[in-house]
């Protein structure tokens, strides 16, 4: 936090300074290349501080997506796993497992996309639980109690990874950075027309750019802050193979 502090006191300051020096120009007419200079120092270090600012921003809501493709994926994989070991295991053990990897799979699709942050009461949770509770009864044979063990244990590994994938789900960008990002994307549109009332012909493609590249982020910082919509959402296929997978040993 103390980063995003002082490039809005950066921003400010940079604003400040092209208002002492506007002003300072506008009563000493005779220096008009000193005003151009000031205003284009100040058109810089805004640009400057856009760049620094989109760039923090964007690897930290890209790398908290790429955390929840992962989770997501390590759950489909240990649930995979799960639908082969209660393939193996007989009678009532198979039915209560495949029934329990099917709901779970089932409640993730229809009450975790997008991710909620119900922990204890969600229907994927229950459906977890209730593996956990059955596969924990003793058994005397050997294999059984073995491939329980290996149950229990995916079990344990499917709730953590939807607990990383909640925490990580519901974490967004706090507020202040975001009023920051608004601002400083405002003044790098907007600068360049308010210090320049007279925009020169050559430099119509220069602001084109800017605005188009500010859009563009601004778009790329929203469909990131939605992890499972938009262009670049989490995927939900693991979960859907499993389902697929489910029908096949069924």
């Amino acid at each position: 936090m103390t980063v995003i502090w002082v490039i809005v006191g950066v921003a400010v300051l940079a604003i400040l300074a092209h208002i002492v020096v506007a002003r300072r120009a506008a009563g000493h007419e005779e220096h008009p290349h000193h005003e151009a200079a000031a205003t284009d120092y100040v058109n810089v270090l805004v640009s400057a501080v856009y760049l620094l600012l989109i760039a923090f921003i964007i690897v930290v809501l890209w790398q908290r997506q790429e955390d929840i493709n992962a989770d997501v994926r390590a759950e489909a994989s240990d649930l995979s796993q799960l639908t082969w070991i209660a393939h193996r295991l007989p009678g009532a053990d198979h039915a209560m497992l495949h029934t329990a990897v099917e709901d779970y799979t089932t409640a993730v699709l229809a009450h975790e996309w997008p991710a909620n942050t119900a922990a204890d009461t969600a229907p994927a949770w229950q459906a977890s639980q209730n593996a956990i509770s059955h596969l924990a009864t003793t058994f005397s044979l050997d294999e059984q109690t073995t491939l329980r063990d290996q149950a229990i244990a995916l079990v344990a590994d499917v709730q953590q990874n939807r607990a990383d994938r909640l925490a990580k789900s519901a974490q967004g960008l706090p507020g202040p950075l975001l009023a920051t990002f608004a601002i400083v994307s405002a003044a790098t549109v907007l600068l360049p027309y308010l210090l320049r009332p007279r925009i020169r012909a050559h430099s119509v493609i220069g602001l084109t750019v800017s605005v188009g590249l500010v859009v563009a982020s601004a778009w790329l910082v929203l469909d990131l802050l939605r992890p499972y919509d938009g262009l670049l959402a989490v995927s939900p296929e693991p979960l859907r193979n499993v389902l697929t997978q489910l029908s096949i040993v069924s």
